[in-house]
């Protein structure tokens, strides 16, 4: 039994060990040696998890060959830090939307949260489980988590792999308290083959948005078009297309992650026809 394994529970502690390979380049350190520490601290009583720490000359660098072993068999899953019972344990408020999106052979799954009144905490990070549609989900198993963000990351994810799986979000405080978890719906924008019967531009989806929304189309012939972002003043923001389209439902994503919250107008024009909508921007 490892020295510190009597002191771990003292005062209601979470223990978790930290593992860096820095002397693994030693000769004197065999290959297995760093999964034989993991696997005996987490057989302890007490040991909460591991913690591994990445340094110079570490894991990345695959120093003895034993990279995929350690990710296929002892991190192969995302983790979050158990809720702490001595700390605030009000969770953050919940999302207020959940969107998947399919397009081009992905899922783009976005979602928007409220601003926290007084009484609320302030969301840090999302987690964001999936699950297959035939089963119910169990937000304890890590294996249904797909992806935790940081405070830096947009709010959205993309995923290659998403036919027959379900969605949803949920946010984390700084105390990592979780909120509940919200199922994402479907986009209601349908993309097909057939060519339109008519020149159309669709509101954008989601609206309001933050930071990305999608701006789909319609175009009956072949024509030159420009899809063009503009402020309230008149003033152009950003062109997104200005060429040659075919004919068909085109879509682009615009990323607004620079500009201030507010009301913006897209326009689409043609050689003969033009149509502009509202969009709302909130951050």
């Amino acid at each position: 039994m490892p020295w510190w394994a009597d002191q771990v529970k003292k005062n209601g502690r979470h223990l978790y060990t930290g593992n860096a390979p820095y002397r693994i380049s030693d000769n004197s350190w065999s290959a297995d040696e760093l999964p034989r520490q993991i696997r005996l601290n987490r057989n302890t009583d007490g040991c909460d998890g591991n913690v591994y720490f990445r340094v110079t000359l570490g894991l990345l660098d695959n120093p003895k060959g034993f990279l995929d072993s350690l990710k296929n068999h002892y991190y192969e899953y995302p983790a979050l830090t158990p809720q702490m019972s001595w700390s605030d344990s009000l969770p953050p408020i919940d999302p207020i939307w959940v969107t998947i999106e399919e397009n081009n052979g992905k899922a783009v799954i976005r979602w928007g949260h409220d601003l926290p009144t007084k009484s609320d905490d302030e969301p840090y990070r999302y987690i964001i489980y999936k699950w297959p549609e035939s089963k119910l989900p169990d937000f304890d198993n890590p294996e249904y988590i797909y992806a935790i963000t940081t405070p830096s990351d947009p709010d959205s994810v993309t995923d290659w792999n998403y036919s027959g799986y379900v969605y949803g979000v949920a946010a984390l405080d700084r105390l990592n308290n979780e909120s509940n978890v919200v199922t994402g719906t479907r986009s209601a924008i349908q993309f097909t083959g057939k060519v339109p019967e008519s020149f159309h531009l669709f509101q954008n989806f989601p609206n309001p948005f933050n930071p990305s929304t999608t701006i789909s189309f319609d175009l009956p012939k072949d024509d030159f078009i420009t899809l063009s972002i503009y402020n309230l003043r008149g003033q152009l923001v950003k062109t997104l297309i200005s060429e040659f389209e075919n004919a068909g439902r085109h879509t682009v994503e615009w990323n607004a992650s620079n500009l201030n919250s507010g009301v913006y107008l897209y326009k689409l024009q043609s050689a003969g026809m033009t149509e502009v909508k509202k969009c709302i921007l909130i951050k």
